[in-house]
């Protein structure tokens, strides 16, 4: 893809006009485009797609197993439940 970029240094006398001579040969190697190729592609795109759906599921069971390890063979052995104090004033009044 770049191969023009072998064809001069930087350092050489006359870069700019190597430049634009590599720059006016690989304008012609543009990108195709071919609307009729999309139903083809849908293949892969799905592939893509089922794999990047397991990847995640991968990633949710291993944390639930993690959590459930964690919680399972804490020192006490019972899984530990955090409480929210609740502030109140002295008529018993919640204060947020």
């Amino acid at each position: 893809m770049f191969g023009f970029l072998n064809r001069f240094s930087l350092n050489s006398v006359g870069t700019a006009e190597a430049i634009n001579e590599a720059v006016k040969e690989t304008a012609d190697m543009s990108i195709k485009w071919h609307p009729d190729q999309f139903l083809p592609n849908l293949k892969y795109m799905g592939i893509g797609m089922l794999c990047i759906f397991i990847v995640i599921g991968v990633i949710i069971l291993s944390i639930f197993l993690v959590n459930f390890c964690v919680n399972r063979f804490s020192k006490d052995g019972k899984a530990k439940k955090v409480k929210k104090e609740k502030n109140t004033d002295e008529n018993g009044q919640n204060n947020g």
